[in-house]
């Protein structure tokens, strides 16, 4: 089947000859269905002129071509030649005359079958025509009367010219020609294309009333046609057969239409044919085309009248289908709309507010039960609809009653307005109320109160606000206690480093005095041990003193050109000893250039307090340094394989007074790191330790390679 001859969406056809059998097969079913529908027709021709009323085969020609598509058209020129060339070479006594004459008129036939389903179709029509009214009319203007015409010329022609029929009777011929077309056009057709597209047999699927129709239909036929009934009442009959066939339209629709017709047509035929019947005259011609009239129009107004219960039926269904989807509409709305109306009423209930809902007029429309457990209410007192009598039964529990009713009033009397109150009541609580206007379609309707009680809130609000203004009373007094506190370290800081100062001096001469003279060693060893300790003294009040210097913002940075690896060193140096009475060893380590604008005393403050930290926690283990000055920054390193830090305490132990483990093992104020960090970051730097319990500690701090003027505590990171 060709593209261009699709059926429509929705209305395909089922697979037919073309799709079961493939194209060959087709065609030679068409064939054979032609020449089968042609014997029909010959079979009831007319004595004497030989005549057929209807002619089958150019119905089932036309039908298939629609059904199927047009490039069957071999079949029906196939199935007429084969029909018609015995006949005529019989009669011609030629074989090429006699075939070439059925060759013309299967042509014919061919033709007026091709042009009548094209223009069928070129109408809007479907392969299935017969579904309304305008398909019909396509059908029988186009199909049966139209294009039948040539085949009617096509054929006369020929028969005349090969001296078939004789000249005087060309017109005749042709007009009884072009009649069987359409006879068989519209009784044949019909049931084909019924039968192509499985179409259903209406409302009525008893087999036990197909059976009563169409009996009555050929007894009515038979009764209108044959001799016996009309012999005896005398008069025509023809309208008899009208009854039954309205009742097959009705129960049975375009099926009982066609096969309505069908019976009709057969039984009119016959018994004309057998010479018998209303039409049944001395001009045999006339009575021919009177035949052929009368079943023509018979058979077109009940092929009408079943397109037009088809139609009915097809809108009764959409109908019907409308109706079902509109009853699923509003069953589907009205199901939403109660579940909205139930997830109203719940939300409704499960607010913390009391909700009261009333229209323009006063009425109330509804309510929440928080609403009547606030106010001490009860529901009929509500259910009444009177907000008026709600508004007295709730005047008195309020402390300004008066207050209270006029502003109501004034939110009534201008229902667009949106409002926000606190209430307070008789029994001491407090509640927030709000109002707002409730809106259809632009239009202020009615009004929504809720009230919430706050009570809790607001007491809450106050305790929170008188412990804010001792809190801050605190801390203006804790502040003070800072203040003064820090006033104490740096004075008996200072205080305390004067006389440290002279004992350590003169610590150090009684040192000197005794190496030169020949002393009792243990007693040697002990001014040694005091010295030791006089200058851990000084290096402990040194932190304190640093500790009121960073907190009070009084840092200050003498930066100089100075290089790194020589500070290390120094310092290094300077801590073998008490390295060694730890039992550790101490290396030092130099990468590139760490040349850069420091403050001496605080550089060699950072890498002796963390050389110091390493040698405290170290375990008498080999502790490494680094300076690394191959980047842009400078990064020291001091590692040892001591204790190690957890990770929950790695940034802690960087905070003032805080350390990893308890103070009772390891002495200090847990200040070093405290300060290193705080000297670092004035420098523009930072520090880190990378560490696991048992796994030692390495301390890093990367320096700029320059420190600012301005440089000093708090100085952000680089």
């Amino acid at each position: 089947m060709r593209s261009g001859d699709a059926p429509r969406a929705g209305n395909r056809i089922p697979a037919g000859p073309g799709e079961r059998l493939g194209r060959v097969g087709a065609i030679l079913l068409l064939a054979v269905a032609y020449a089968a529908a042609g014997l029909i027709g010959r079979f009831l021709e007319l004595d004497p002129v030989r005549v057929s009323p209807m002619w089958p085969a150019a119905g089932v020609a036309l039908a298939a071509l629609l059904a199927y598509g047009r490039e069957l058209w071999p079949g029906v020129l196939v199935g007429s030649f084969a029909l018609n060339v015995g006949k005529l070479v019989a009669w011609t006594g030629s074989l090429a005359g006699g075939s070439l004459g059925a060759l013309v008129i299967a042509a014919g036939a061919t033709a007026s079958a091709v042009a009548a389903a094209a223009l069928i179709l070129q109408t809007g029509a479907e392969r299935m025509p017969l579904r309304n009214v305008r398909g019909l009319i396509a059908f029988v203007v186009i199909g049966a009367i139209v294009c039948p015409v040539i085949n009617a010329l096509i054929g006369t022609a020929t028969v005349t010219l090969m001296g078939y029929v004789r000249i005087d009777q060309t017109v005749a011929a042709a007009a009884s020609w072009w009649l069987g077309d359409l006879t068989g056009v519209i009784v044949a057709g019909p049931l084909v294309l019924l039968a192509a597209v499985r179409h259903p047999v209406g409302p009525s699927r008893s087999v036990d009333e197909a059976v009563a129709v169409f009996a009555t239909m050929v007894i009515c036929s038979t009764c209108a046609f044959g001799p016996w009934l009309r012999i005896a009442l005398r008069y025509p009959l023809t309208h008899v057969v009208l009854p039954p066939l309205f009742w097959a339209n009705l129960r049975f629709r375009l099926v009982g239409a066609a096969v309505g017709n069908a019976v009709l047509a057969a039984v009119a035929i016959t018994w004309t044919a057998l010479g018998e019947g209303p039409f049944v005259g001395p001009d045999v011609d006339e009575s021919l085309r009177m035949l052929q009239f009368y079943v023509s129009v018979v058979c077109c107004a009940s092929l009408a009248l079943g397109v037009l219960l088809e139609e009915r039926a097809s809108a009764e269904r959409a109908l019907v289908r409308v109706r079902e989807e509109l009853e699923s509409r509003v069953i589907a709305r009205t199901t939403a709309l109660r579940d909205s109306l139930a997830l109203l009423h719940a939300t409704l209930e499960a607010t913390a507010d009391g909700i009261l809902v009333v229209d323009r007029a006063g009425k109330v429309v509804t309510f929440n039960g928080r609403f009547l457990e606030i106010w001490g209410l009860s529901a009929e007192e509500l259910e009444v609809g009177d907000d008026r009598k709600a508004l007295e039964a709730v005047t008195a529990l309020v402390e300004d009653p008066a207050a209270f009713l006029a502003r109501v009033d004034e939110l009534y009397a201008h229902p667009e307005v949106e409002a926000e109150d606190v209430i307070r009541l008789r029994d001491g609580r407090i509640l927030e109320r709000h109002s707002r206007p409730q809106w259809l379609d632009g239009e202020p309707v009615g009004r929504v109160w809720s009230f919430r009680d706050v009570t809790a809130r607001k007491l809450a609000e106050r305790e929170r606000d008188r412990l804010l203004v001792q809190e801050q009373l605190a801390r203006k007094e804790a502040e003070e206690a800072v203040r003064v506190r820090d006033d104490f370290l740096s004075i008996a800081s200072h205080e305390l480093k004067t006389p440290l100062t002279t004992l350590k001096l003169q610590l150090q001469r009684m040192e000197r005095l005794m190496s030169a003279e020949r002393v009792d060693p243990a007693l040697l060893n002990l001014l040694e041990s005091v010295i030791r300790q006089s200058q851990r003294l000084h290096a402990l009040i040194d932190e304190l003193l640093d500790v009121s210097r960073i907190t009070t913002h009084r840092i200050l940075l003498e930066a100089e050109p100075l290089d790194l690896a020589e500070v290390a060193r120094e310092t290094v140096e300077r801590l073998r000893e008490p390295a060694a009475r730890a039992g550790s060893t101490l290396t030092l380590r130099f990468e590139g250039d760490a040349v850069g604008t420091w403050d001496r005393i605080r550089l060699e403050q950072v890498v002796g307090n963390l050389v110091s930290n390493a040698i405290k926690y170290g375990n008498g283990k080999p502790i490494e340094v680094v300076v690394d000055g191959t980047g842009p920054l400078v990064e020291l390193s001091v590692r040892d394989r001591g204790i190690g830090i957890s990770a929950r305490d790695q940034e802690r132990i960087f905070q003032r007074f805080e350390r990893a483990v308890a103070s009772r093992h390891y002495g200090g104020f847990g200040l070093g790191l405290w300060i290193v960090r705080q000297v670092v970051e004035a420098m523009g730097g930072r520090i880190w330790v990378e560490s696991a319990p048992g796994a030692g500690s390495t301390f890093h701090v990367v320096l700029p390679r320059s420190v600012r003027r301005d440089a000093g505590t708090g100085a952000a990171h680089p």
